[in-house]
């Protein structure tokens, strides 16, 4: 979605520049031009889709705004149930017995056990599904969650695509083989589930906007939030979880990562600016 819109900003500068010699980018900050596509005028509200889960990522509740965008509707449900999965005392048995053992090992070398012991956002697991780890800092090993920058692609992002690699190609080759363009367009917008993960009904998501919900220090679900910057869904989902916060001693941001600290969440420098 974020491509799309990228994809689209930049049609509409080069037919500002074809037609009328504009060239937006000489007035504005190109990120800043393209983050726009999304953005509302200043003092206006986020426009987002919240989902709440349990601990098995059934879905409890889902609630949009009213001009959300579309594409976040799946993202928040994705984003709940990854932060409640990987928060669960069995996330780690869950996934060998999936066929994913090599991730699990992975995560193990650097100390992630996936036991329960950690309240894990989706900022921290983002953080561990990078191509470098940590982020941004270039020459560094992958997260154990994600590919090495030399075989990484679109394609092959780690963990993320392998849980949904079987349904996707299944659904692609349906699309390939079918004659009628109608039936095989069909098969390719299939939804692609996580195939032996149900509390991953939708897939993993490595975006920032969740946070686990506890209560009496238990896990209990999780809630998602997508629709606007990934900080401002930082900072809505924080807010969404005032009264059933994670205990502050088992929170991602208190696990070192090869010497590194994992992030939480993170808030806008200038929340009523951005």
């Amino acid at each position: 979605a974020y491509l799309f819109l990228t994809v689209v900003g930049a049609a509409y500068e080069f037919s500002l520049l074809v037609r009328f010699r504009i060239n937006v980018f000489q007035y504005a900050d190109p990120i800043d031009f393209l983050l726009a596509a999304i953005r509302q005028p200043l003092n206006s509200a986020a426009e987002v889709n919240i989902t709440v889960c349990d601990t098995e990522g059934k879905i409890l509740g889902i609630f949009s705004t009213a001009d959300a965008p579309i594409f976040g509707f799946d993202v928040s449900a994705q984003k709940a149930r990854s932060s409640a999965f990987f928060c669960h005392a069995d996330a780690a048995n869950c996934l060998r017995n999936a066929g994913y053992s090599a991730s699990v090992s992975a995560g193990e070398q650097d100390g992630l056990r996936l036991t329960g012991g950690v309240a894990y956002s989706n900022r921290a697991i983002g953080f561990l599904s990078r191509p470098y780890y940590p982020d941004g800092i270039n020459r560094s090993v992958n997260g154990p969650y994600g590919m090495s920058i030399t075989t990484y692609s679109p394609f092959n992002v780690g963990l993320q695509l392998n849980l949904i690699q079987q349904t996707f190609f299944e659904n692609l080759l349906l699309f390939i083989n079918n004659g009628d363009v109608a039936a095989g367009t069909d098969a390719l917008t299939k939804p692609c589930p996580t195939a032996s993960l149900a509390s991953l009904a939708n897939g993993l998501q490595i975006f920032p906007g969740s946070v686990p919900l506890y209560k009496n220090g238990k896990l209990v679900g999780a809630i998602g939030i997508s629709g606007d910057g990934v900080d401002q869904d930082d900072l809505i989902a924080a807010m969404g979880s005032t009264g059933f916060e994670a205990p502050e001693n088992v929170r991602a941001d208190q696990v070192l990562v090869r010497g590194t600290r994992l992030p939480y969440v993170k808030f806008p420098r200038n929340p009523n600016r951005d």
